[in-house]
């Protein structure tokens, strides 16, 4: 069952019966019902599951919705060879820097059906408030970028690595938390082209400048 006192939450105000980790098909209809798009991270290797994950997704959603994360890129691989419109994501794989290198080519070749690049890679950067980190961070995602390929860093927890990843311009946030007052902190204002908007039903939305359209960001089915 779950317990998050630690965050503040009244566990005993809860629906008992909910009080559980969801099943998988039941993760993807929430995700349904929100409007969030699925972020599934592979566990097995065999290729009846990663494909059976994928089967079932599709009865949700489409492959273009889908997003197929693992820090293997051989089992990255499965899944992009049994369905190429899933969107395939990294996490950090091999991270050496011939490791990433080799990871940026070998994304760049997971093109969708139309042979649009379809993928990104997660890279295990920190300390961005450092200029060694910062600038690591950017080579790499600026390397990345050139390759057609999204991007990401390592959970995006703290509000000021937060502000440095805007500036970076990372295309989705991982986080692991989404608590009102972590949100707070980041008010209403324009970093590295975005703007932050204030809170609509309780989603907080984050809009591009270039495009002027609220951009909805997501970490594994909850609105950050």
């Amino acid at each position: 069952t779950i317990d998050t006192a630690t965050h503040g939450f009244n566990i005993s105000t809860a629906d008992k019966d909910k009080l559980y980790v969801p099943t998988f098909r039941e993760y993807l209809g929430i995700c349904k019902k929100y409007g969030s798009k699925p972020f599934i991270e592979i566990k097995d290797s065999r290729e009846e599951v990663i494909n059976k994950i994928i089967d079932t997704a599709l009865g949700y959603f489409a492959a273009s919705e889908i997003v197929m994360s693992c820090g293997s890129i051989a089992e990255l691989n499965i899944s992009y060879k049994y369905n190429r419109d899933v969107f395939h994501h990294l996490i950090w794989g091999d991270q050496s820097n011939a490791g990433y290198e080799q990871s940026i080519v070998t994304l760049s070749q997971m093109t969708d059906s139309e042979g649009k690049v379809n993928a990104g890679i997660a890279f295990n950067i920190t300390n961005l408030s450092n200029k060694s980190g910062y600038d690591r961070a950017k080579s790499w995602i600026d390397k990345a970028h050139a390759a057609g390929l999204l991007t990401c860093l390592r959970a995006a927890d703290d509000m000021t690595e937060v502000r440095a990843m805007f500036e970076l311009g990372i295309d989705y946030y991982p986080t692991n938390t989404t608590h009102p007052e972590k949100l707070a902190e980041l008010g209403v204002e324009r970093k590295g082209g975005y703007s932050y908007l204030a809170e609509r039903e309780g989603k907080r939305f984050v809009l591009k400048q270039i495009h002027h359209e609220p951009c909805d960001y997501y970490t594994f089915g909850n609105k950050i």
